[in-house]
């Protein structure tokens, strides 16, 4: 083996010994408690009939069992879950975006993987979405709770709330607004196992509006909350260097429910 190659073996090796005692040392100050953890229905992201209910859950639960915890989700509307991790009645929310505003009363994780937005609309009412100011005479449908992308923002579009985004594809095809701002993943999911009788009159629309990161919000009115946080990224690190964050993103990228489901 080349010195230059071996050298780097060791330098990755070190990277995933580190990361791991890091990890250990911290499950040692705090042996193994059960979290509770609120999410929304969003698939393939968060969803409990998903297998392991979906890529951002898998990803969080894996993360907190390499520390040595145990992780109970609970699902509620979007708003609902801000409002009570925001009170402290859970431990944390998992499958956010960021926003300044939400770091007043929730601490973010490392990233567990990204979303990529922008508009459906239906197949013969299609919109050029190049430029946002344009879309102003236009009705857009978004969800309740859910952060726009800094550009829809600036803006400044008419939204129409859904409490969901499957409810929001619903009223884009009963032509209650022109235009639905929603993951690309998100709806690609719903069109073919929830809505397939609108698969083809829902189109999404090129180019994507703004890729954005998920990640797991711990409340910072609850006591512990810097270790949980530190325990998860740490556990989060180890996942990543060896490959298995990589692996559990393919497998679970757009897995379909169980039969009977």
């Amino acid at each position: 083996m080349p010195n230059d190659a071996v050298s780097g073996w060791i330098v990755r090796a070190g990277r995933k010994g580190l990361a791991a005692l890091l990890l250990g040392a911290l499950a040692a100050l705090c042996p193994g408690a059960t979290l509770t953890l609120l999410s929304t229905e969003y698939p393939p992201y968060t969803s409990p009939s998903l297998p392991r209910q979906g890529i951002a859950t898998a990803i969080a639960v894996e993360a907190f069992r390499r520390a040595g915890h145990q992780v109970v989700i609970q699902y509620r509307p979007w708003a609902r879950a801000l409002y009570e991790a925001k009170e402290g009645s859970s431990d944390g929310v998992v499958g956010l975006w960021h926003s300044r505003e939400r770091e007043a009363f929730l601490a973010y994780s490392q990233p567990l993987v990204d979303n990529v937005v922008g508009f459906y609309a239906r197949a013969d009412r299609r919109h050029d979405v190049r430029r946002l100011p344009r879309l102003r005479s236009l009705t857009i449908g978004v969800v309740r709770g859910y952060l726009k992308p800094p550009n829809v923002e600036a803006a400044r579009l008419r939204t129409e709330e859904a409490i969901d985004d499957e409810a929001n594809l619903r009223k884009l095809a009963a032509g209650r607004v022109d235009l639905a701002l929603i993951d690309k993943g998100v709806a690609s999911y719903l069109l073919r196992y929830r809505l397939p009788e609108q698969r083809g009159r829902l189109v999404w629309l090129e180019p994507p509006v703004y890729s954005l990161p998920l990640y797991v919000g711990f409340s910072r009115r609850v006591p512990g909350w810097e270790q949980r946080l530190a325990e998860f990224n740490a556990g989060l690190a180890v996942m990543r260097q060896d490959g298995s964050l990589e692996r559990l993103r393919h497998e679970l990228a757009m897995e379909p429910p169980s039969a009977g489901k």
